[in-house]
């Protein structure tokens, strides 16, 4: 799961859940699945992973996207977790 705040309410508050696949845990990375909120008039935005079937042998990490519009302005970043093998 992933969330992003803003400090008030904001035009639109993002964030997107990417999971993850890789064959060797270091290159060679695919998205597999991704999840998502965006809110508008609010300050959080709160994404959940469903159930998601993973491939035996395979290495996977979730990566976060994260971004808050107000008028003009975005402001985002990005979040990665290490890989883990799944034996």
């Amino acid at each position: 799961s992933s969330t992003t705040f803003a400090h008030r309410a904001c035009d639109r508050v993002f964030v997107r859940v990417y999971l993850d696949q890789s064959d060797n845990g270091t290159s060679g990375w695919g998205t597999v699945n991704y999840w998502t909120d965006i809110t508008n008039n609010n300050s959080t935005a709160y994404a959940t992973s469903g159930d998601y079937e993973i491939t035996r042998g395979k290495y996977y990490r979730a990566q976060g996207s994260h971004s808050v519009t107000q008028g003009e302005v975005v402001e985002m970043t990005t979040t990665c977790t290490d890989a883990l093998y799944f034996d």
